[in-house]
């Protein structure tokens, strides 16, 4: 994000494309044509910003 704004997922991002490489995180994209993360447990999907 941008100076002053951190997303909770921002530091997360590293992890994330780590566990997308290991499959067990996918992407999609939603209705808003954002692509978003799949994670394998039950929270929101998170855009990429």
């Amino acid at each position: 994000g941008m100076d002053g704004e951190l997303s909770p997922w921002s530091w997360n991002l590293d992890l994330l494309q780590h566990m997308m490489s290991v499959g067990l995180v996918d992407t999609k994209r939603n209705e808003k044509d954002e692509i978003v993360y799949v994670l394998p447990i039950d929270i929101a999907d998170v855009p990429i910003i």
